[in-house]
């Protein structure tokens, strides 16, 4: 197999809520699964919850495209690093962990290589959701997102347009109200971030690693637009907490 059209990620479409039913959300379910205590199988590892779950999903797969589902569920393609190109339709929530270590991963929604197109229907970016998605080059989505949680874009270090048409720029959705911990990690080619006035707080290290970040708009300064008053806490208030910090004795 190379293609596959599938109308939903999963046994169904429906999005278990309980940790335990969550491992037949995964694309690897429709191939047969074993679980381990061992964190080492012979399959794909895409989710754990007591044991570890291997998939036995075809290594040759190179395009998925899901026509009938409203959720990416958690996990959903978590290490599927041989997987080229994801189209998905008429999407509102794509869960944590659902395009984790995707590395090969050169087309969402698009034609072109590099461009991911995340879905104008969906409002928040999950824990984690496009972590390490290292092909991503440019990234699009709607200006209706309220958040993008911890990590979501961690570690997408050649990304060069994130939602603007200008080389080398960020610009935070113009709804956006909560910023996670990590959610840019690595960004190391972004040169301007413009962060707009509606967002209400910005997570440790969500710009770390970001190198070469040149200009910068921010909506205030520290992790919120609150005034630390005990001195165990003003350590957020810092302009350097949103790059990351170590301390030390």
């Amino acid at each position: 197999i190379e293609e596959m059209t599938l109308p939903f990620v999963g046994d169904d479409r429906s999005y278990y809520t309980s940790s335990s039913n969550k491992y037949m959300d995964t694309f690897g379910y429709i191939f047969g699964y074993e679980k381990s205590s061992s964190s080492t199988g012979k399959w794909l590892y895409q989710y754990f919850y007591d044991y570890y779950y291997f998939y036995n999903i075809p290594t040759s797969i190179r395009k998925v495209t899901i026509t009938d589902a409203i959720n990416i569920p958690s996990n959903a393609f978590y290490n599927c690093d041989f997987i080229e190109e994801i189209q998905i339709n008429n999407v509102k929530e794509i869960h944590q962990y659902a395009f984790y270590n995707c590395s090969s991963l050169v087309r969402l929604n698009s034609d072109k290589d590099g461009e991911f197109n995340i879905p104008q229907t969906v409002t928040s970016i999950s824990s984690y959701a496009f972590y390490n998605c290292e092909k991503a080059e440019e990234i699009t989505l709607s200006n209706n997102v309220t958040s993008i949680l911890k990590g979501a874009f961690s570690g997408c270090q050649n990304i060069t347009k994130f939602n603007s048409d200008n080389e080398n720029e960020m610009v935070v959705p113009s709804k956006c109200e909560e910023i996670g911990d990590e959610a840019f990690k690595g960004l190391k080619l972004i040169k301007t971030v413009i962060v707009p006035n509606t967002v209400k707080s910005i997570g440790k290290g969500a710009f770390s690693g970001c190198d070469s970040i040149e200009e910068m708009t921010l909506p205030f300064v520290g992790d919120d637009r609150s005034y630390y008053t005990y001195n165990s806490d003003k350590y957020m208030d810092t302009f350097g907490y949103i790059f990351g910090y170590e301390k030390s004795l």
